[in-house]
């Protein structure tokens, strides 16, 4: 019994030593290897693996990877099972790591880019002056088999037709792949020609070409004193100077600048002149000539391959120092027609007989496109009021005929600077129907304040009205009121005095006399058939706003008030010929002083 117990245990004992095939496998060591483990591009990939084995040596299949990349060179993204694909990020070396429980393994991947191509990205088939530097540089770009650029590859640069230098004669890329020179050509008029190879690869040599001209490639551009206006046979107070320039924008300094009278019959001084080391050349003196109206220099440079540019200015006519009396001093800032330019100093006469009274002259300067786009700038005496006339497209035949304001007023309140634009589609239908002497009138009188802008700001408007709310607007100036009454206006039942517009939308509601009441006097919204009087509401009008006036100027006008009693309503038995709707021109409005200060208004 005792043997057989003995035995038993000893069978058991034996039993517990042998493993039996049940001890668990654990990753000890990982192996890793790459299909490619060097990298000539970036971008480019190789796939790695990874063997995980365990403590008895023995491969485990489908051991949990972790994978990891050192450095910047190369990342890693696994691709389950035991691989993973490497991608070149930058030149260098990187670890590849695989981690399985505590074991790991690693291997060395390279990335060293090998040029492959090269890309011309300036300075090709340019044209140049002869014996200058290009304005371009000459670049290239080299780049990998996947067109990443290579950083730090020595590119030579030579001469290989027309006698010219490159400098530098070689140059490194920088971090984009590009390497330049800058290229002088050679001496000769025609082909130049630049090689650019590449040490140390096998890409093959470009070459660049370029045309030398007699003269630069280039542009004339205005510098200063463009756009002035002066009045006739004077001087513009700014001298014009031009810049000239390489088709590159560089300053071209040491050429021949010449200056021309092109219109206007002014003179100019110094008519010659070099471009000094900034590339500007100056215009000695510019003196407008007789003619009122726009005036022009043109500007050449011989040795530059530039068009010719010209300078603008305009010369204004009538008033002026010395001159007794209510002035208008007239700019035609476009052409016009003779008769058209006779009409407006026709209009500028008129209204002179109306204002007697001469007002304080002012000198100051006005900056271009001050009172609209385009209008001149100007540093001037005015006496006693300046207009800008200008004919122009608006809107097309038969809408907005012309518009009309004032931008500059005394501190008083009397405009100094206004402007008149007329439509160029209505200009030769209103002088053929003969009503362009009393539209041109019309916006002059909306210049000298006649008009919802002026009204306002002295206090005179009341009821203003909308589109929306249509009331008894009315103008309550004392003298206005006298003169309605003393042309029939007593017997006027319709509302307040003196009526004004409320009807026909902005520009023209608030800003003229009421139609259907006044009929065809000359400051109603419409222009008639027949005569278009400036009746004494209009002059005695003049007179609240703080003009001294000629009563007697006033045309003959009476009304008939049987008919016009209304506050609104048709005017149908009014002639009509043309609807001055939207005239009143809004502007940028300032006030000028004495000492020529000027204030933003709105």
């Amino acid at each position: 019994m005792r043997k057989v117990l003995l035995t038993t245990a000893a069978v058991l004992l034996a039993a517990g030593c042998s493993d039996g095939g049940t001890e668990p496998s654990v990753p000890t060591s990982v192996a890793v290897t790459a299909v490619t483990p060097s990298l000539n591009a970036l971008g480019a990939t190789t796939v790695v693996h990874a063997t995980v084995s365990d403590q008895k040596g023995r491969a485990i299949t489908a051991a949990p990877l972790t994978w990891t990349a050192s450095g910047t060179s190369v990342s890693v993204v696994g691709l389950g099972g035991d691989s993973a694909v490497v991608t070149a990020a930058a030149n260098g070396s990187g670890i590849v790591t695989a981690t399985s429980g505590t074991a790991s393994g690693s291997t060395t991947v390279q990335v060293a880019q090998t040029a492959a191509n090269v890309l011309k990205v300036g300075g090709d088939a340019e044209t140049g002056q002869i014996g200058r530097v290009l304005t371009s540089q000459v670049r290239v770009q080299v780049r990998d088999r996947l067109n990443q650029p290579i950083v730090g590859q020595t590119v030579n640069f030579a001469v290989t037709g027309g006698n010219g230098s490159v400098s530098p004669a070689s140059a490194t890329t920088n971090t984009d792949g590009i390497a330049s020179t800058s290229w002088t050509l050679g001496p000769a008029v025609g082909a130049n020609t630049v090689m650019a190879s590449f040490p140390g690869t096998t890409i093959a040599s470009v070459t660049f070409t370029a045309t030398g001209s007699a003269t630069a490639q280039g542009t004339i551009l205005l510098n200063t004193g463009n756009n002035q206006a002066a009045m006739v046979n004077t001087a513009v107070p700014v001298g014009p100077t031009v810049l000239v320039a390489d088709a590159g924008g560089t300053a071209l300094g040491g050429q021949t600048v010449n200056f021309s009278v092109r219109s206007g019959g002014g003179t100019i001084t110094n008519a010659t002149a070099v471009t000094n080391a900034n590339g500007i050349a100056a215009l000695g003196g510019w003196t407008l000539g007789p003619s009122a109206g726009p005036q022009e220099v043109l500007v050449t440079a011989p040795g530059v391959n530039a068009a010719p540019v010209v300078i603008r200015g305009v010369g204004c006519a009538g008033g002026g120092p010395g001159t007794t009396g209510y002035n208008i001093t007239l700019c035609f800032t476009s052409p016009m027609t003779p008769s058209q330019a006779q009409v407006f100093r026709d209009a500028a006469a008129r209204w002179a007989q109306v204002i007697k009274g001469d007002l304080q002259d002012l000198t100051g300067a006005v900056p271009a496109s001050a009172c609209a786009p385009g209008t001149p700038s100007m540093d001037m005496d005015y006496d006693d009021l300046l207009i800008f006339a200008i004919v122009e497209p608006i809107d097309g035949s038969g809408r907005v005929l012309g518009q009309a304001g004032y931008c500059y007023r005394r501190v008083n309140g009397l405009p100094v600077i206004g402007l008149m634009r007329f439509d160029a589609a209505d200009v030769n239908d209103l002088e053929t129907s003969g009503t362009l002497g009393a539209v041109f009138l019309h916006e002059m009188g909306h210049v000298i304040g006649v008009g919802s802008s002026l009204w306002t700001s002295m206090g005179f408007l009341q009821n203003p009205s909308s589109t929306s709310s249509v009331l008894d607007t009315y103008f309550n100036g004392p003298g206005a009121v006298a003169g309605f009454d003393a042309i029939g206006g007593t017997t006027y039942t319709g509302g307040q005095k003196v009526p004004v517009e409320n009807t026909g939308g902005a520009g023209t509601a608030n800003g003229h006399w009421r139609e259907n009441v006044l009929r065809n006097e000359l400051m109603t919204g419409y222009v008639a058939n027949g005569a278009n009087p400036m009746s004494l509401v209009t002059v005695r009008s003049l007179a609240d706003l703080g003009y001294q006036v000629d009563l007697g100027a006033a045309d003959n006008f009476f009304l008939t008030l049987a008919l016009q009693g209304q506050q609104g309503g048709s005017a149908s038995f009014i002639p009509r010929t043309f609807k001055l709707h939207n005239d009143e021109l809004k502007l940028p409005q300032f006030t000028m002083d004495r000492a020529g200060r000027t204030t933003r208004m709105q």
